[in-house]
């Protein structure tokens, strides 16, 4: 049985992640076009829904995408108008000519929706390499993934771990190098369609900038050594283990990743609503003040 999509109320951070379908080996996203044409509609999806780009990373089987989505709100007609004509571009007309209020309430609502986002982006991508490439059948295996991240340190720590994700699998040298990846937009200041970092690190522009890139380029050397078989020195050891993010699958597998009260508050509201039964707790993430709630797998009662 489907158990329901973690999906919050309120204005939420969300780790997202999409895999290939197809055999080991299987890289159609590391080739230059296809990669191009999943970041522009990732853009351009950004754009019409209620939510912000935060960072992405495109490899060659998967990709990860990080979004801020806004709290349902009641969009007046004319932003509601504005953003069907961004979508269905030349269709818009004829799509909505016999629209009823109805038809603009349930578009409101879609909008503020992850699951109708992420269903027209993979939908569509989906459509125009098969198109592209003379191919059939289904592109995306099975569903995708999303993880809340409850608060800053766990969207600081996802943003990091998402963007380290090349380098981790030695697709480059360097942190940043990456072009399928939001690291290398912000490196060369092409991160307009980006959450401005100033709002996911402290300080002005200038400073959150240079407190993100410092990391970022810190952790990427961590990987690097680990890559190369380097034995870290002691201060070294103890700062990979606290940052521990480029090999959990903690920020893969988890309904929400947080703070242990937030993420036992979400705990306890799914016991309440009976969707989550298995005997379970926070669990803690090697060397850091972060917990995750891992997704409920089955109806068994304990």
């Amino acid at each position: 049985m489907r158990l329901p999509r973690h999906k919050s109320p309120l204005d939420a951070f969300y780790h997202l992640i999409t895999h290939v379908a197809g055999h080991f080996g299987h890289y159609p996203l590391q080739k230059p076009e296809p990669c191009r044409e999943l970041i522009h509609r990732i853009r351009f999806y950004t754009r019409v829904y209620c939510c912000r780009l935060v960072a992405f990373e495109i490899l060659g089987s998967h990709y990860h995408l990080i979004v801020f989505f806004r709290r349902f709100r009641r969009l007046p007609l004319r932003k509601l108008r504005r953003r069907a004509q961004l979508l269905y571009g030349s269709r818009f007309t004829l799509v909505t000519r016999h629209w009823t209020a109805a038809d603009w309430e349930k578009f409101n609502h879609k909008l503020f929706d992850l699951s109708a986002f992420m269903h027209h982006l993979n939908g569509e991508y989906a459509k125009w390499y098969n198109q592209e490439y003379n191919r059939r059948g289904h592109f995306w295996a099975g569903r995708f993934k999303n993880t809340e991240l409850l608060d800053a340190r766990a969207v600081q720590n996802c943003l990091f771990y998402v963007e380290l994700n090349a380098l981790k699998a030695g697709m480059v040298k360097r942190a940043g190098q990456w072009k399928g990846g939001s690291a290398w937009a912000r490196m060369q200041g092409r991160d307009r369609d980006l959450m401005p970092i100033e709002k996911l690190f402290d300080g002005g522009p200038k400073q959150a900038f240079e407190a993100w890139r410092q990391q970022l380029v810190l952790q990427g050397l961590m990987i690097s050594r680990w890559r190369q078989g380097r034995v870290l020195g002691s201060q070294e050891a103890e700062a990979e283990l606290s940052t521990a993010l480029w090999r959990e699958r903690f920020w893969t597998d988890g309904i929400a990743v947080g703070g242990r009260e937030e993420v036992e508050q979400v705990l306890r509201d799914y016991r309440q609503q009976g969707l989550f039964t298995r005997r379970c707790r926070a669990t803690r993430q090697p060397g850091q003040h972060t917990y995750s709630l891992r997704e409920q797998r089955s109806h068994a009662r304990w």
